[in-house]
């Protein structure tokens, strides 16, 4: 969403779960991030882990999950 200029993604479970049970997809999912930090949100609120912001947090805290 583009409000007040800035971009704000709500986000949900970034972090998975990530499970051969669950018939994961790892590449799928590594995929479904990078286009989230294409949209280059200055805001993400992620349901279980809080707010992040600015930009730089948004992008630190879904590459932490890209680097895993």
């Amino acid at each position: 969403m583009d409000r007040d200029d800035e971009r704000i993604l709500f986000g949900q479970d970034l972090h998975g779960p990530i499970h051969p049970a669950l018939d994961s997809d790892l590449g799928q999912w590594k995929m479904s991030l990078q286009k989230l930090l294409d949209l280059k949100a200055d805001v993400l609120c992620e349901g279980h882990f809080g707010v992040y912001r600015p930009a730089a947090e948004v992008e630190r805290y879904i590459r932490s999950y890209l680097e895993r």
